[in-house]
C-alpha cells in the first residue's frame, strides 16, 4: 500500500512539477516613445549632440562657420577648392542632401539640390551651432537621415555695446567686422556687418563676401517672446578658366536672404506653443 502511494506521488510530480516551477513571464512598465522639438538641456538628450558655442566659432581658422565643425565627431567638411568654393558638410557618411540645415528654425537647403552650401556663411552674430547626429526623419523630414545642423543667431543681452575688428592675411586677404548688441526693458537687439576680400591663389580667383545679420525681439512677459532675425549674404567668386582662357569678368554671384519670425509662449512647464514664419 505504501509503495502505491509513492508511485502515485511520483507520477503527479512528473506531470505537474514543470507547470509549477516554470519561469514566469516578466511584466514591464508601459514605455511610450514620442518625438519632440521642445527645448531640452544637452545633458538630458540621449542622442549624439554637439554644440559649438559662438566664442569658439569666432576664433576658427578661415573665418567661416563651417570650420567650426572640423572637430565634431562623425562630421566631415568638404570644400571643392579655394576660398568661397562649394562647401558641403556630411554627417555619419550620409550625403550633403541628407543633412537638414536650419537657421533659427528656418530650413535653408537649396530647393534644387536639396543640400545647403556653407561656402559663404560666416560666424558673425551666431550664438551657437547645434549638430544632431543620426537619422531624425520623423522630426525634420526625409533630408535628415544623416543628421541636423541648427544655426542660432545671438540674442542681445546686457547694456548696449559695439566693437570693430580688422584682419589682414595672405593673398591680399582682408576682413572687417562690426558687431553690436544689448537690451533695454523688454527689447533685445544684436547685429553684425562683415566684409571679406581676397585675391585668391590664381589670376582670376578673387573673392568678395558681405554678411549682414540682425536679431530683434520683444518680451511680452517671462513666458511670451516675439523674435525676428534676418541674415543677408552677397558673395562674388572669380572663376579661373586656366592659363589659356583668362577672363577677368567670369565670376559667380550668390545672393541669399534668410528671414524668420517667431512667437513663443510657455504655457506650463511641460507645454509650450510656437508660431514661426
Amino acid at each position: 500500500m505504501k509503495g502505491k502511494v509513492w508511485l502515485v506521488a511520483g507520477i503527479i510530480s512528473i506531470f505537474f512539477t514543470p507547470a509549477v516551477f516554470a519561469e514566469q513571464p516578466t511584466r514591464l512598465e508601459r514605455v511610450i516613445v514620442t518625438a519632440t522639438k521642445a527645448k531640452t538641456p544637452a545633458k538630458r538628450v540621449t542622442r549624439a549632440v554637439s554644440v559649438i558655442p559662438g566664442e569658439k566659432l569666432n576664433i576658427v581658422r578661415g573665418g567661416f562657420a563651417a570650420q567650426g565643425l572640423d572637430d565634431v565627431p562623425e562630421t566631415l567638411v568638404r570644400r571643392s577648392g579655394s576660398i568661397g568654393r562649394t562647401t558641403a558638410v556630411v554627417v555619419r557618411g550620409a550625403s550633403a542632401g541628407q543633412v537638414h540645415v536650419t537657421m533659427d528654425g528656418a530650413h535653408i537647403a537649396s530647393p534644387t539640390t536639396g543640400s545647403f552650401d556653407f561656402n559663404h556663411i560666416t560666424p558673425d552674430n551666431l550664438d551657437r551651432m547645434e549638430v544632431l547626429r543620426g537619422p531624425h526623419s520623423v522630426l525634420f523630414g526625409s533630408d535628415a537621415m544623416g543628421g541636423v545642423i541648427n544655426l542660432v543667431t545671438k540674442r542681445g543681452e546686457g547694456p548696449f555695446k559695439a566693437s570693430y575688428t580688422q584682419e589682414v592675411g595672405g593673398q591680399h586677404t582682408t576682413r572687417e567686422l562690426a558687431v553690436f548688441q544689448g537690451a533695454t526693458g523688454p527689447w533685445h537687439l544684436s547685429g553684425s556687418a562683415s566684409r571679406m576680400d581676397s585675391d585668391g591663389h590664381s589670376d582670376n580667383d578673387e573673392y568678395e563676401n558681405t554678411n549682414l545679420s540682425t536679431r530683434i525681439g520683444y518680451d511680452f512677459s517671462e513666458d511670451t517672446t516675439l523674435d525676428f532675425s534676418l541674415r543677408h549674404i552677397f558673395a562674388v567668386v572669380g572663376l579661373d578658366d586656366g592659363p589659356f582662357r583668362p577672363d577677368p569678368n567670369h565670376n559667380a554671384r550668390d545672393r541669399q536672404t534668410i528671414a524668420t519670425g517667431k512667437l513663443e509662449t510657455q504655457v506650463t512647464d511641460w507645454w509650450s506653443q510656437m508660431f514661426r514664419l
